[in-house]
């Protein structure tokens, strides 16, 4: 047989066992680190679990990061990241109807940009954005009916300086103020870009179903519990949970804490439900 027919035999046998072979799903994460840090290390367990649960493909993606990286450049890594795992989900041997993204902190800002900007371009399709933590206002950017209070955290007296120095995470500030996001953001008035501060969106209608998750002691957990109710009032389907006597990062403790693999499970589970 001549090396041209081999090779096309080849490509054919190739095609017919992606065609034979069941698309399996996908998650799409982004780590945390305040837009200047974090690594796909730290989160490189969490991912392999659920990859396990989910039997599918989990991509724990990089990103560039600030100062170096400003705003917009790690936003376009994630999204165009996602778009090429979408245009090429026969290749991965992926189901494109089961595509999910996610994130932890800043990566839960990212995976929520990610999921406004493909609603507003039309691709890719997202099935599910799973939002753990995650940073959807900065600054002083807010909108209407959101507060931000300690009296939103139930603290012990004997604990109560422990909790105020875990709970001031995401509070209202000024943006020189707010070292992480002065890094992330050259020009002020991005502070109140959807794609940074994504409460300040115009509409979360025909967002992808989701899940979010927030820590008990921490300042995020009003963001995400605010978020949820937002995108529930616009008619997505969506499940928060809080995760009690958790802290802020509590999925860099898997294997320490429960918690994390009971959030795991509960991806898996609904991702089975795509």
């Amino acid at each position: 047989m001549s090396g041209i027919g081999k090779s096309v035999l080849d490509k054919n046998k190739a095609a017919w066992f992606r065609r034979c072979i069941p698309k399996r799903p996908a998650f799409v994460f982004f780590h945390g680190g305040g837009w200047i840090g974090g690594s796909v290390y730290t989160v490189e367990n969490f991912c392999k679990l659920l990859a396990e649960l989910i039997d599918g493909v989990v991509f724990n993606l990089d990103y560039s990061l600030a100062p170096e990286k400003p705003f917009p450049n790690g936003f376009n890594d994630n999204y165009y990241a996602v778009k090429h795992v979408y245009d090429h989900a026969e290749a991965y041997g992926i189901d494109p109807k089961k595509i999910s993204v996610g994130g932890d902190s800043a990566g839960g800002n990212y995976a929520a940009a990610v999921c406004l900007k493909a609603r507003e371009e039309g691709t890719p399709k997202i099935a599910m954005q799973v939002l753990i933590y995650p940073a959807v206002t900065q600054a002083d950017a807010m909108v209407e009916g959101y507060e931000c209070s300690e009296n939103f955290f139930e603290k012990s007296e004997e604990h109560k300086d422990i909790i105020n120095g875990l709970i001031s995470l995401g509070r209202p500030s000024k943006l020189e103020d707010y070292l992480f996001l002065g890094a992330y953001i050259s020009d002020k008035e991005d502070i109140y870009n959807p794609y940074v501060s994504l409460m300040l969106a115009e509409s979360h209608a025909g967002l992808p179903k989701a899940i979010l998750a927030g820590a008990e002691f921490d300042g995020l957990r009003i963001h995400t519990e605010f978020y949820a109710k937002q995108l529930q009032d616009a008619g997505v389907e969506t499940t928060c949970f809080r995760y009690k006597g958790m802290t802020h990062a509590f999925i860099d403790k898997l294997g320490h804490v429960p918690q994390t693999e009971n959030l795991c499970i509960e991806i898996a589970k609904a991702m089975r439900d795509l």
